[in-house]
């Protein structure tokens, strides 16, 4: 196989990475956050999305107040599950912002309860943009943090790993440093993700010591050496878990 055809498929893959959105959710019903949350396990997301998704694309714009209100009723019932929750997070500012997300919609279903009992359409319309909007915000903090650009290069040394390095071929490792030391690149240069900033000189310092492996590896694959390739390809590989363990 040629260096073009081993290259070009990686840079698709990097290419489909990138596209994924770091931004948090003004999110697209799609690829809502609360059935990603639900997916891993998370299961109180997915009952949440599934009274909302009706409520605020169907009820809320069609006025009907009614649909409206019983919503509310039901995510009255789940609220102590909710304030139940005990989620592990990785990063505290990550926490921080999930908690006041979660307070501002508990607060926001009994106002609405409060307006629905009061027969106050207006006030009880009124809260659902706000609502949504936290509903998605607890979804988003909790799950894994969006880095684009680091899962653009993790998606290189896995593809090194589990498939090169599984089929013994050195050749498609060296001629896909390539598309790591571009990867690698943007990761380097990329402003860290909003939640990091609070810990941007740990980050920095782990990002540094992915680069010094990167560099390592393609100093390797310069070499004749499949041991080294293969050594230095799996230090890359334990350098990412760690990163991953700490941050992701």
């Amino acid at each position: 196989m040629n260096k073009l055809a081993i290259i070009l498929p990686v840079l698709f893959l990097f290419w489909i990475g990138t596209a994924i959105s770091a931004d948090p959710p003004s999110a697209v019903e799609a690829n809502c956050p609360a059935d990603q949350a639900a997916d891993q396990g998370i299961k109180i997301l997915g009952q949440l999305h599934e009274i909302m998704a009706p409520a605020w694309h169907e009820a809320y714009p069609a006025h009907n107040y009614v649909a409206l209100g019983e919503a509310i009723v039901k995510f009255d019932s789940m609220t102590p599950t909710l304030e139940g929750m005990t989620p592990v997070f990785k990063i505290d500012q990550r926490r921080e912002k999930f908690q006041a997300a979660r307070t501002r919609f508990i607060d926001l279903v009994n106002q609405g309860k409060s307006a629905s009992e009061a027969g106050d359409n207006d006030a009880l319309e009124a809260i659902y943009p706000d609502l949504h909007k936290n509903f998605e915000e607890m979804a988003y903090y909790l799950l894994p943090l969006q880095y684009p650009e680091y899962k653009s290069l993790r998606v290189v040394v896995d593809l090194m790993i589990d498939t090169h390095l599984k089929n013994g071929d050195y050749k498609a490792i060296g001629s896909s440093v390539e598309a790591l030391k571009i990867k690698n690149d943007q990761l380097q240069k990329a402003p860290l993700p909003e939640d990091l900033t609070a810990v941007a000189e740990q980050v920095k310092a782990d990002l540094g010591a992915i680069d010094a492996q990167c560099r390592e590896l393609e100093a390797a694959c310069g070499s004749t050496s499949a041991k080294n390739i293969e050594d230095s390809l799996r230090k890359l590989k334990i350098t990412c878990d760690t990163f991953e363990q700490d941050y992701i």
